[in-house]
């Protein structure tokens, strides 16, 4: 697993570009569902065979899965999983250390403690 914590620097920024590609492509994803609608379902009359060959429609679905994974990307490159792994990695090896300083009793009773 890779550090993730010198990418926290880098997080606003991130989130920065994701929101603009999102407004974007949104602009755009409205600009071509309009046409679209307006060539192929508004002024379809005698065009209905044409439908099926229409380079609309696979530009459509391009579009739609460009901004499905720009709507997917996340700020923090790292999910929680990859922050649990990191903090048990921490944890675990640092347990036998604190167990031989500290009863696991006392432990156990501060941390229920701190839940309440």
């Amino acid at each position: 697993m890779l550090p993730t914590w010198p990418i926290v620097f880098f997080v606003p920024r991130l989130a920065a570009v994701r929101r603009k590609k999102i407004l974007g492509y949104a602009i755009l994803g409205q600009i071509q569902s309009t046409e679209f609608h307006e060539k192929w379902i508004l002024n379809r009359t005698g065009h209905e065979e044409e439908l099926i060959d229409a380079a609309e429609i696979s530009t459509l679905c391009d579009y739609g899965q460009a901004y499905d994974r720009i709507k997917e990307m996340k700020p923090f490159p790292a999910d929680r999983g990859a922050l649990i792994g990191l903090a048990l990695s921490v944890v675990i090896p640092a347990l036998p250390t604190v167990l031989a300083e500290i009863p696991l009793i006392v432990i156990l009773k501060q941390l229920l403690g701190a839940l309440k």
